[in-house]
């Protein structure tokens, strides 16, 4: 049975390229690894820019032709966009064998950092949790916020073919606010 993990990744980008290369990065390694131990995958990896308890995104014409915009605007003050904070990573596995490629992940991120950072060698980077009471809910929370998405996907046995990280978004978006 597959499940669904979260991968909690706590180093703060200064800017969205750094936070993109990363993104970038850890979907390679997913793709990577589940290919070499033939474990069917599919991830989201979401970077984000803004806090959604604050903030929520509307659409915004420019006047120019093609799609609107998507502005993120302060909940609080009606009319003012929202404040950024720093570019951060949320990454969610499903997977037949979940805890196994979640920890390879973790493994990676951490001995990454551990490298580039030598004042973080004590300090854990990232960690993965099971996401057990509304996963449905929180995929939705999750691609919310996104400023960018990164997917992956390898699943050749044709375990999670039910399965798509878009769906559950749109299933579930009504829901959040």
């Amino acid at each position: 049975m597959s499940d669904l993990y979260r991968i909690e990744h706590q180093f703060k980008f200064s800017t969205k390229s750094e936070a993109e290369k990363e993104a970038n990065t850890i979907a390679k390694y997913i793709d990577r690894a589940a290919r070499q131990n033939n474990i069917s995958c599919k991830a989201v990896i979401c970077i984000s820019e803004y806090n959604i308890r604050n903030a929520y995104p509307s659409l915004r014409k420019n006047g120019k032709r093609g799609r609107p915009k998507v502005v993120f605007m302060d909940k609080y003050r009606l009319g003012h966009p929202a404040k950024k904070i720093a570019p951060h990573l949320h990454i969610l596995l499903k997977s037949e064998k979940v805890c196994k490629l979640s920890k390879m992940v973790v493994h990676n991120i951490n001995n990454r950092h551990r490298k580039r950072h030598p004042d973080m060698a004590n300090k854990v980077v990232s960690r993965h949790y099971p996401v057990i009471e509304t996963p449905e809910k929180y995929v939705a929370y999750t691609m919310h916020q996104k400023s960018e998405l990164r997917f992956v996907e390898y699943d050749e046995k044709g375990i999670l073919n039910d399965f798509d990280f878009k769906t559950e978004y749109e299933k579930y978006k009504p829901n959040l606010f």
